[in-house]
């Protein structure tokens, strides 16, 4: 948002030669627009906000055959364009593959659990993170797939916008997998970090009602239950919690 030059991309690649990538920057500014003087980076800017919106904005112009979606502060590891090559050679069928994060003190950015590589499960893919996922470009177009602008940064609910992109991919009959290897460097900061547990319960019951609309009352309840157990929220409020969490989305 309201970048004035494309200073941020070299941070963002300093331990990658970008002579063979397309960066494509999406801008969302009121103020004076980005204009590109790289030959490998275009520049789209607009007037509207909304993480989700940013996403849709940039499918809409992405070219190229794989695409990986970015935040500006992150940090791309060296062996980022082999790893994602590789793993589309070795998973012809796949739409999306997803990845993993590296914390700036060399941690593992989550608890990457997963044990099968194949997405298979609506459970797999509750926790991915935007920076973490690639996907076909032709895949995604072809079936019409966008981001949820309900969702995301700037949007009604502040998070699950991936999740939901993902279980389109799903939902339509693509393949989707997840290779363990590390393609990019961010802080541990989230930004559900900054929601209190109320507001958490509720952006992810909306997640919920979409993934599992049959059944994302359980999956609320589990979530309250768990906030208790934690002590976060006593237990009039885990009941208060899931009385609005329930009907928030409709």
């Amino acid at each position: 948002m309201n970048r004035t030059s494309l200073d941020f991309l070299d941070k963002m690649f300093t331990k990658v030669a970008t002579e063979d990538l397309r960066v494509l920057v999406v801008n969302q500014t009121m103020h004076q627009p980005l204009t590109s003087d790289r030959d490998n980076v275009r520049v789209v800017n607009s007037r509207e906000f909304g993480l989700s919106k940013s996403r849709n904005l940039a499918i809409k112009h992405a070219i190229g055959d794989i695409c990986l979606i970015a935040d500006d502060d992150v940090e791309y590891l060296s062996s980022m364009p082999e790893i994602i090559l590789q793993a589309y050679q070795r998973l012809p069928e796949a739409a999306a593959i997803t990845f993993q994060i590296k914390t700036n003190d060399g941690k593992a950015y989550r608890n990457y659990n997963l044990r099968s590589e194949a997405l298979k499960q609506k459970r797999q893919i509750l926790n991915v993170s935007s920076i973490e996922v690639s996907f076909k470009l032709k895949a995604i177009k072809g079936h019409d797939i966008l981001f949820n602008e309900m969702f995301g940064l700037g949007s009604n609910y502040v998070l699950g916008e991936e999740c939901l992109f993902l279980n389109e991919v799903l939902s339509v009959g693509e393949k989707a997998f997840y290779v363990p290897k590390q393609i990019v460097k961010h802080s541990f900061e989230r930004s559900t970090q900054r929601l209190d547990t109320r507001r958490l319960v509720i952006n992810k019951a909306a997640v919920y009602q979409l993934i599992y609309p049959k059944t994302y009352k359980v999956h609320i309840a589990k979530l309250c239950f768990f906030f208790l157990r934690k002590r976060k929220i006593t237990l009039g409020q885990a009941f208060d919690t899931y009385k609005v969490a329930s009907k928030e989305v409709r």
